[in-house]
């Protein structure tokens, strides 16, 4: 909704950036190797909003955002190197549209579904509501900061999404619906609910456009056992023409679409250039971005694996 209302009038050619916002939930602060002790009750407790379980659940891990993401690439029609998310731990500011000339554009308000609610089924108006207000005198300081990638797994995961596209976007919400849910009820770990994610967008049966009828036959059990888990060759990136074009992506994703040094489009690169790419890079963000090729068992190509070791 956010979103939406900072659009109005706007011309979807004139704009930069969309910037959502979360507040980091209940653990933006916590230890993160105190995550495997978060009891049901603690990631419950959102410091802002009063929502439903599994969206405050959502809203622990950043989840929600990860799917604000995938909900804006889609009704914007924008490319997802064009979102952005920023964590604003006060909730006021509720996201923002960057526009080219470097203008900005952002929705506030109380941190109150209700108001959200109310806009739906009243647009184009905004009618009188008897809710709270927000009163600027007595607000205080915002702050804002980048996300963490290492406490909140699962935002990577939902970009990832993206960058495989196909059936692995649906895959990875209900593989959260359904971590979610073992959560809520004791069954998992707080840290397991990424990795009962990663799991499933990765081993699952990768279709490039899936129907209804294969959504709707996608099964909930997933294992939990990372290392018992069965792999799919075709669920990775499983051959090296495609582990090259997934480099390619990445390249794009990370980098530009064009070279910076040479100005060429980055398909016309070779592999080496590609890999060196990559290897300038910090190690944590290597081992993230490759981390579907490093789990595959299947690659034969000796040569790839000479070059790929160098990027550890």
């Amino acid at each position: 909704s956010a979103i939406w209302q900072c659009m109005v009038g706007e011309s979807l050619s004139d704009i930069e950036k969309i910037i959502l916002t979360g507040s980091g939930g209940p653990f933006r602060t916590r230890a993160i190797n105190t995550f495997a002790d978060i009891k049901v009750s603690e990631a419950l407790n959102h410091p802002n909003w009063e929502m439903g379980k599994k969206i405050t659940i959502d809203s622990a891990t950043m989840m929600n955002k990860g799917l604000e993401v995938i909900e804006a690439y889609w009704l914007f029609n924008i490319d997802v190197n064009m979102i952005d998310i920023v964590v604003h731990p006060q909730s006021i500011i509720h996201s923002m549209v960057e526009f080219k000339d470097s203008s900005i554009k952002a929705q506030m308000g109380v941190p109150d579904m209700k108001v959200p609610i109310q806009y739906a089924l009243t647009y184009p108006n905004h009618l009188s509501a008897p809710w709270e207000r927000l009163d600027f005198k007595l607000l205080g300081d915002l702050s804002f900061e980048a996300p963490d990638f290492d406490r909140f797994p699962c935002i990577k995961l939902a970009y990832m999404s993206l960058d495989r596209m196909g059936s692995t976007p649906a895959v990875l919400n209900m593989a959260n619906d359904y971590s979610v849910y073992k959560f809520l009820n004791s069954e998992i770990k707080f840290t397991e609910i990424p990795k009962i994610i990663e799991a499933a967008m990765i081993d699952h049966q990768w279709v490039e456009k899936p129907d209804l009828d294969y959504i709707e036959g996608l099964s909930p059990s997933i294992s939990i056992d990372q290392k018992s888990s069965s792999r799919n060759p075709r669920s990775t990136v499983g051959t090296v023409t495609e582990i090259y074009d997934y480099l390619r992506l990445l390249f794009s994703r990370i980098g530009s679409q064009h070279c910076v040094k040479c100005n060429n489009e980055i398909t016309k690169h070779s592999v080496e250039d590609i890999l060196n790419f990559v290897v300038s890079l910090p190690i944590n963000t290597r081992i993230t971005i490759l981390s579907p090729i490093i789990r595959n068992q299947t690659i034969q190509d000796k040569g790839f694996i000479k070059n790929f070791q160098k990027l550890f």
